[in-house]
């Protein structure tokens, strides 16, 4: 009958706005019932009476209750949780109706502290109708139970840590009076930082930046030969090499700059990109510009104290 499918309809439509209205934030177990008609245990036994034990009416009116039953039960197990159960008994002899509703929520709240919803709401539904299962034209037992639940823990970000190596080469070019000497190099980095390299170099904002101080940490390795030696005995250049020099990184939109406090032997007898502090000298700075930015890799030109320059490639790790 058309009435019966407007019952079912009806009972779906007042759940789910019972839902939309009722789930605001809780913390605790609030709980509604409604029954009005009588009493379930009494229209169980009216039916019983009527139709039988094994009648459609009967056996769904028991179905409907350990239903409900069970739909609390099992909602509730979860974080956080919204119930709604309704059911109702239409005797079409007297015109008589039973109606019960049970509203139930607990848990935390179904929104998360910005105020959006959660991601995932899953429903679980179910529903008994007498009339689907060939019951009598006298009674229609009807039940529909809804439950909703989510997940409702924000995840923490874990630290960004990023681990960065590349290869810097290049080369000098020293005047010095009227000879000229060239001296180039190969170096190794690696080093760690605790931002998102890529994003820093692009980003306006300076909360997003590499310190050198509180972000980053690293270590410089290489060697440095030769190329052209001067005739001037006052202008010899010396090859060397360095090993685990102590890096730090300075990384913003306008400025990338890999420093070592170890010290850059700024005479002549080694002019070294980065050399250990029992050679003498001050700290290296070397003031990169990037050409290419990914989230994986960097690369571009180096320049150093005006007479070193060169070109850089990082990578970064896993």
């Amino acid at each position: 009958m058309k009435y019966f499918g407007n019952v079912i309809l009806s009972l779906i439509l007042l759940t789910l706005v019972i839902f939309v209205s009722g789930c605001a934030s809780q913390t605790t177990t609030d709980r509604e019932t409604t029954e009005t008609g009588g009493k379930l245990a009494e229209w169980k036994d009216k039916i019983l009476a009527d139709n039988g034990p094994d009648s459609p009416e009967y056996i769904v009116a028991a179905g409907c209750e350990e239903l409900m039953f069970q739909s609390v039960g099992e909602c509730s197990q979860y974080k956080g949780w919204f119930v709604s159960n309704q059911m109702e008994i239409t005797d079409f002899k007297t015109n008589k109706r039973y109606s019960f509703q049970d509203v139930d929520k607990g848990g935390c709240p179904d929104k998360k502290s910005d105020g959006s919803e959660w991601e995932k709401h899953n429903v679980n539904t179910g529903s008994l109708d007498s009339q689907t299962e060939k019951g009598s034209s006298e009674y229609q037992v009807v039940c529909n139970v809804l439950c909703v639940w989510w997940n409702c823990e924000e995840s923490i970000p874990s630290a960004v840590q990023e681990t960065w190596t590349g290869t810097f080469t290049g080369n000098t070019i020293e005047m010095c009076h009227t000879a000229s000497e060239e001296l180039s190099g190969t170096y190794t980095v690696q080093f760690t930082v605790k931002k998102k390299l890529a994003t820093a170099l692009q980003s306006d904002d300076q909360s997003l930046w590499v310190d050198p101080v509180d972000d980053s940490d690293g270590t410089a390795s290489g060697t440095e030969s030769v190329t052209s030696q001067s005739t001037d005995s006052d202008c010899q250049l010396v090859g060397g090499s360095a090993t685990s020099i102590p890096i730090w990184v300075n990384a913003g939109k306008q400025r990338f700059v890999i420093f070592s406090q170890e010290t850059f032997n700024y005479f002549m007898t080694g002019k070294w990109i980065f050399q250990s502090s029992s050679s003498g000298g001050q700290g290296a700075s070397l003031e990169l510009e990037p050409v290419s930015i990914t989230d994986s890799s960097i690369s571009g030109a180096w320049t150093a104290t005006g007479v070193r320059s060169g070109t850089f490639t990082l990578t970064k790790q896993g």
